[in-house]
């Protein structure tokens, strides 16, 4: 079946991750990195009365719905009522941190007497794949197992089973609630059937179910045994315990800042769990579009992210999770000492649409900026070969023709050229190993040092739009025949090139296009002069041409088109930082309110909301706009900080 693109929850612990939808309905399982594999189709729970003939689905349009999470933990409580039922149910789901268990607890509540049955249908395509796929009821282990070559999942409650069907009538049957005692199918499908008794007027029941994932059978149905003996009880104090450690080791707001409070710790817990537990690697966002359709896919792990994801963490208290990415870059860069543009949770290469130089440059500079944080001379000694292979990189893609990084594909991987703020995070890439260099006592550090020194010369004189005085985004940008043709026929500056390999490619000079991306000239990679009267002017026009009126909001650029063109979080919280570390503190906070009152009703930030609407858009929650919000927060906090002992 097609699934939401948007979710309105997450779960987690780092390695398992759960999308859930308005109606407390799971979307997506990801087990056993945070990245996948997807294994869920369906996975509904129902409720059957002495009232109704039929199975009622408590995700469906009968059910008013309401939810949040509980406290300041990633538990989800979502409540359902339905006024012909005369019936409430609480569902609280969570993902334990440390067992691979997700417990849905219900608790439901009625004012006339009836007899409640809860059931459960599941269809787990593991791997997301719809063959070889295999299930079976256990008596043993009271449970329905979903299996498929060493992929295992098994559904139980917390009482016996009172019915059970496995295959294809699996879902007919438990709308039916009459399942009719199928042991096994080669098929994804099943169901489960737990008479609760009678519930009696201003009374409750309650009913806890566990799922598990596993590498082995045996292991998944000890396992669920241990999670029954225990309690959804214990499971619940122990999960809530874990969050609350976790808050508590990281930074607090004390300041101006604490207007924000709610938001920033709920930042916190999305980092957290977009961060994975085993490999390091940082989640861009819970996958929405696994196959393509609308986007590239966000399920992966992106150094350009990162480079911002990392540093919010080692400035929030949350450095063991920076330190852990940075050791995942270590493993995945190649031999030439460049990364590839993003990468699977593991570390696997994924599809990409060319180099993006910018990483390189990004990844070097964060690992700096992960020791001047933490002052961690071990993490220095141990990064050190990496930062060396960068910068050497680094020197090896310079444009002889501009001085400048050669042309890759830009910030927003929609175009090739030489871009300014790819420019400007290689020139970090260089200062961030010469520094490395310097404080481990290396004499490679020189090298770097000059080269960045020419390179931020170079920048400054290229990307300078002289008769506008403000700088531009691309030059040497690559476009199509096409544009090339029609851009020669009325008199512009274009000419046609060709590769070593005989391909022809054509290039144009100057692309003026406004575009955020050229903060970075100033933040966070500081290139620029704070009084640079170019960068003024740029971000006078970022500001003019880029801000949407009336939901408010950055474009990423002029005429940007990706979903139609929205306004974007991260990008309105860039302007943030700019106008902040500048002193502009009420414009500042002016912006992060604006963010703030873009999120979810549960404190989740997406990557855009609708020019129409200002609703929720697109790619929720996003890791880099939660980190930028992170960033913004502490900034007031030290800024207002600063200006009052000034």
């Amino acid at each position: 079946m097609d699934k939401p693109f948007l979710p309105h929850a997450v779960l987690g612990n780092g390695k398992t991750l759960i999308t859930v939808g308005k109606n407390g309905q799971w979307q997506r399982f990801f087990w056993p990195t945070i990245g996948g594999p997807q294994h869920l189709s369906d996975f509904l729970l129902g409720i059957h009365t002495s009232r109704q003939h039929e199975t009622s689905w408590i995700h469906d349009c009968h059910w008013h719905h309401t939810q949040e999470y509980a406290g300041e933990t990633p538990v989800l409580r979502t409540v359902a009522t339905n006024s012909y039922l005369r019936l409430t149910v609480v569902v609280t789901d969570f993902v334990h941190p440390e067992y691979d268990v997700t417990v849905c607890s219900l608790e439901i509540i009625g004012d006339e007497q009836q007899d409640i049955t809860v059931i459960v249908y599941s269809r787990f395509l593991l791997c997301g794949a719809d063959f070889h796929q295999g299930i079976f009821y256990d008596r043993g282990g009271e449970a329905l197992v979903h299996y498929r070559y060493d992929y295992c999942l098994a559904v139980g409650g917390d009482r016996p089973v009172t019915g059970y069907e496995c295959g294809g009538n699996s879902f007919a049957a438990a709308c039916r609630a009459e399942l009719g005692g199928n042991e096994i199918a080669m098929d994804a499908r099943g169901a489960l059937a737990f008479r609760l008794g009678s519930l009696m007027p201003g009374g409750s029941l309650k009913f806890s179910l566990y799922v598990v994932p596993h590498r082995d059978i045996e292991a998944a149905l000890r396992k669920l045994e241990r999670c029954r003996e225990n309690g959804a009880d214990l499971l619940y104090e122990t999960t809530v315990s874990f969050w609350r450690g976790f808050l508590d080791g990281c930074r607090e707001l004390t300041g101006e800042g604490r207007e924000f409070r709610d938001l920033y710790r709920r930042s916190l817990m999305v980092l957290a769990l977009l961060s994975d537990r085993q490999h390091g690697g940082i989640l861009a966002a819970p996958e929405m579009d696994e196959y393509f359709r609308y986007s590239g896919g966000y399920g992966f792990c992106w150094g350009r992210d990162a480079a911002f994801i990392a540093t919010a963490m080692d400035r929030c208290g949350m450095a063991d999770y920076a330190r852990r990415f940075y050791h995942w870059a270590m493993k995945t860069q190649r031999s030439n000492g460049a990364w590839l543009q993003r990468y699977t949770i593991e570390g696997y290469p994924a599809p990409s649409w060319g180099l993006q130089i910018d990483e390189v440059g990004s990844i070097l500079w964060g690992m700096m900026e992960h020791y001047r944080a933490t002052g961690d001379r071990d993490f220095l000694l141990r990064a050190w070969p990496a930062l060396k292979k960068g910068a050497s990189f680094l020197l090896s893609f310079l444009d002889p023709e501009t001085g400048l990084p050669a042309p890759s594909y830009d910030l927003w991987e929609e175009r090739k050229g030489e871009h300014a703020y790819s420019a400007a995070a290689v020139w970090a890439g260089f200062m961030a190993a010469a520094a490395a260099a310097r404080e481990l006592g290396r004499e490679e550090g020189e090298e770097w040092a000059q080269a960045a020194a020419e390179l931020r010369r170079r920048i400054l004189q290229v990307y300078l739009l002289p008769e506008e005085k403000r700088y531009v985004r691309t030059v040497k940008l690559e476009i199509s025949r096409e544009e090339f043709s029609r851009e020669k026929a009325l008199g512009e500056d274009v000419r046609a090139l060709v590769d070593e390999k005989g391909y022809v490619y054509y290039p144009t000079w100057v692309d003026p296009t406004v575009d955020v991306s050229l903060l970075g000239l100033e933040v966070p990679f500081a290139l620029v002069e704070k009084d640079d009267p170019a960068m003024e002017n740029t971000v006078r026009l970022i500001e003019e041409r880029l801000w949407h009126r009336p939901t408010g909001g950055l474009f990423r650029y002029e005429r940007d088109h990706y979903r139609g063109g929205n306004p974007w979080v991260l990008t309105t919280l860039w302007l943030a930082l700019y106008c902040l570390r500048r002193g502009e503190i009420e414009k500042g906070r002016e912006l992060l309110r604006w963010a703030a009152g873009v999120a979810n009703s549960l404190g989740l930030l997406p990557e855009q909301v609708d020019r129409e609407t200002g609703e929720v858009a697109w790619g929720l929650p996003l890791a880099w706009s939660h980190a930028m919000f992170i960033h913004a927060v502490l900034d007031l906090e030290e800024k207002t900080a600063a200006a009052k002992e000034g």
